[in-house]
């Protein structure tokens, strides 16, 4: 049996397997985008680049001499460039608001509001009067005239919504009023109708009468009256009740006079009605006298004596 020593042993320095490389996005510090980062956040980068640019010594054990780095530090520059002209661009458009209410209302109608200002790329620009003497050149004002803009709305548009407007106007004084609708109330107002009530069955030739028709009419429809038929009305309804009650009068007093006659009947009948018989009157004396011996007897002694011959 061999005995390996601590120094025969062959010492391994190295992990076996191979080793994946890892991606660039999972490394320390990578960007994949950098216009999704703010102006000062890619400030805040050119600044770190520039300070690894400048460690020379840094720099020099690098194998690419910091052509990355310098790569990096030019696309961050060109990007704070860009978001430069953004931003330029923004306050320039920032200048042409149509947000008031009277400005919309202006260009919409085509008026002019004194607070334009009308700008022109071959308008001169103000100049200094001391340097114009100093040339000894004549400047002359030069005016420019401005056409009017065309209106939106012109005056033969105008004319020519006229008869719409008569139109609406007279359609609104002669509508009809339509009553509210009520849900206990039909929308037809002639349904029941009594004349129609009359007529409707002449019409029909084979007309029935069911659970859903109404019943047809009798008396015919209500007829209206002036005040002073109603007022005749009422007088002549006033005779005829006085008539009816003079004529009950006088039967009443046949009645009684007839009733008169046969009193004298009627009185023997009530007397022989209210006669009483002699054999309750007899039991009514008994039992008033033996109530009455009762109470003489007492706290008395009753000796009865009889005599034998």
């Amino acid at each position: 049996m061999t005995i390996m020593s601590l120094t025969d042993r062959k010492i391994i320095g190295k992990i076996p397997g191979l080793l994946i490389a890892r991606p660039e996005g999972e490394k320390q510090g990578f960007i994949a985008d950098l216009s999704a980062k703010t102006k000062p956040e890619l400030q805040e980068l050119l600044e770190r680049q520039e300070k690894l640019l400048n460690n020379k010594l840094f720099i020099s054990k690098l194998h690419d001499k910091g052509a990355k780095i310098q790569d990096f530090y030019d696309k961050i520059l060109k990007e704070i460039k860009n978001k430069d002209i953004i931003e330029q661009t923004c306050e320039s458009l920032s200048k042409l608001e149509v947000s008031k209410k009277y400005i919309l209302e202006d260009i919409e109608w085509g008026k002019k509001h004194e607070d334009y200002e009308y700008v022109d790329s071959d308008d001169d620009n103000e100049v200094d009067t001391l340097k114009i003497l100093a040339q000894n050149v004549a400047h002359k004002k030069q005016v420019k005239k401005l056409a009017p803009e065309k209106a939106l709305i012109t005056q033969k548009d105008l004319e020519d919504i006229i008869p719409h407007a008569k139109y609406l106007i007279n359609k609104d004084k002669t509508s009809m009023y339509k009553p509210k609708f009520l849900p206990h109330k039909s929308t037809i107002s002639d349904v029941h109708n009594p004349f129609k009530e009359l007529t409707r069955c002449k019409k029909l030739k084979k007309f029935e009468n069911t659970a859903a028709t109404p019943p047809p009419s009798i008396n015919g429809p209500v007829k209206c009256l002036t005040l002073q038929e109603s007022l005749h009305l009422q007088q002549v309804q006033e005779e005829h009740r006085k008539e009816v009650e003079l004529r009950h009068a006088s039967a009443k007093l046949k009645e009684q006079f007839n009733m008169g006659a046969s009193t004298s009947t009627a009185h023997i009948l009530g007397s022989y009605r209210e006669h009483q018989s002699d054999d309750d009157d007899d039991d009514t004396n008994l039992e008033q006298e033996a109530y009455d011996d009762e109470d003489e007897d007492k706290g008395t002694i009753t000796y009865t004596v009889t005599e034998y011959i």
